[in-house]
């Protein structure tokens, strides 16, 4: 009998960069291993898109589409959280997703216990008071990108995005291996959750990680003993958070395919830490009485394309037309 639910969510991780969903090049060996011990779903998709419709519709079961997009949760939405309360249930939300914990936007209510882990994309701002000892953002974009993206794009893009590299280079400079790496905390602090919880009563564990959400920064970025598993000759530079929007002409082919390797690398880093988790699971001996299921969100339209980077509000909208839905 089942009497615990883990819920695993990996943002921004498309289907065809995993194993299971037939990708003969990527190593995702856990996921992989996940999937051929449980059910594997090839047509199931929520109806809500990106980020934040992506959760309501898994949280509260009700349709986001046309009547409800980008936005907070509604007094009489029920969530699975508010579900438990009331039952022996303890039910706990663990994560670094910044668009989850937007202001007023309440997707956390409900829980027993929130833990979140600051620094990722749209919560980058944390660290920028920082000092920034010795990485320099002009170090993550090659100088011609640099030079021609606003005058190419017809905006002030490149401000802004040094901006934010500057933010993560301000947590990343305190980071010491591939255990820092945002997936590896959210797992860590997921492990110690179910490592402490009352064995006497079912819990209800919800893992998002934004990882691997850009930004692309594998751990191969960081370690100068380490090449891109998947772009070991590359000599340019990693820019791991490239411009999102048509931008033609603004990249070469060989810095296009290093983007994409250093997005690889990051899915098989994430499966690495989904798998660690997955042993704390089972060395525990939750296995046969939890059911855990593993998400993974929309992700970028440019992976599997030999073109310039489209934005994923883009992607999105190109794909919502033929999309099977759930839950309903």
């Amino acid at each position: 009998m089942k009497k615990n639910v883990i819920v695993v969510m990996l943002d921004t991780l498309q289907f065809n960069y995993v194993g299971c969903y037939g990708n003969t090049w990527i190593q995702t060996p856990n996921i992989d291993r996940f999937a051929n011990q449980g059910v594997l779903f090839e047509n199931a998709y929520t109806e809500g898109l990106p980020t934040v419709p992506c959760r309501r519709a898994m949280l509260t079961g009700r349709y986001t589409l046309p009547v409800k997009g980008w936005s907070q949760l509604d007094i009489d939405d029920t969530t699975i959280a508010d579900l438990c309360w009331g039952h022996p249930i303890d039910s706990a939300l663990i994560h670094d997703s910044g668009p989850f914990r937007l202001p007023k936007f309440g997707y956390s209510r409900g829980f027993d216990k929130v833990h979140f882990i600051h620094g990722h994309e749209t919560d980058h701002q944390y660290y920028a008071q920082d000092e920034l000892i010795e990485l320099k953002a002009e170090d993550y974009y090659e100088d011609h990108v640099i030079e021609k993206a606003d005058e190419l794009l017809g905006e002030n893009v490149m401000r802004p995005l040094m901006n934010q590299v500057e933010c993560h280079l301000k947590e990343r400079q305190y980071w010491k291996s591939d255990e820092d790496q945002h997936v590896a905390q959210v797992m860590k602090a997921a492990c110690r959750y179910i490592e402490e919880v009352d064995r006497n009563k079912s819990f209800f564990l919800w893992i998002d990680s934004f990882d691997p959400h850009e930004p692309w920064d594998a751990p191969s970025v960081y370690d100068p003993e380490m090449k891109c598993m998947y772009d070991p000759d590359y000599r340019g530079k990693d820019m791991f958070l490239p411009i999102q929007g048509h931008v033609g002409g603004l990249y070469t082919e060989e810095e296009l395919h290093h983007i994409r390797m250093l997005y690889a690398e990051k899915v098989t880093n994430v499966d690495k830490w989904f798998g660690w988790f997955m042993d704390k699971v089972r060395k525990l001996g939750l296995e046969d009485n939890t059911l855990s299921w593993l998400f993974l969100t929309m992700g970028p339209q440019w992976a599997t394309v030999n073109t310039a980077t489209v934005s994923c509000a883009s992607a999105a909208r190109g794909l919502m037309k033929n999309l099977p839905i759930f839950p309903s």
